[in-house]
């Protein structure tokens, strides 16, 4: 369900599961006002967080991996050169909470959608949920 990015810049591809929400949609709209929607919802954002997380952390660790390799060339290149200028501190969100955030965007555009009746077709959705989170992906991977 999660795919990496691709030739139109999607971080994380979830236009398959919008579409499945719209084939499925009075089922999926039935869980949200039944009385079990809080269990769907803990469940849906428990299953997605595990999911997401998974995935940054695979793709962080690579990140981690080729900077050590860059690192250990540049050091070898620079031996012998003092420098006065303290290095900028990069600030990472943990995995988990971005995760968390990104999990819980989903299930509330999946709320939205419901509520508005499918209003926005699937790739709509998907669009929109590039928008909000590429630049965070962008910016941690």
């Amino acid at each position: 369900m999660i795919t990496e990015a691709n030739d139109e810049g999607r971080m994380l591809s979830l236009q398959n599961l919008f579409e499945h929400i719209h084939e499925n949609h009075k089922i999926i709209k039935s869980l949200f006002v039944a009385e079990s929607m809080e269990m769907f919802r803990v469940k849906a954002v428990a299953y997605w967080r595990g999911a997401i997380q998974d995935f940054l952390e695979s793709r962080q660790s690579e990140k981690r991996n080729m900077a050590n390799k860059s690192s250990k060339a540049n050091k070898s290149s620079e031996s012998g050169k003092d420098s006065d200028v303290d290095e900028p501190v990069d600030i990472v969100i943990p995995a988990d909470i971005l995760a968390n955030h990104i999990a819980m965007t989903l299930i509330n555009m999946i709320e939205l959608c419901m509520g508005k009746n499918l209003k926005y077709t699937a790739k709509e959705m998907d669009g929109f949920f590039q928008v909000m989170i590429n630049p965070l992906l962008k910016g941690y991977l």
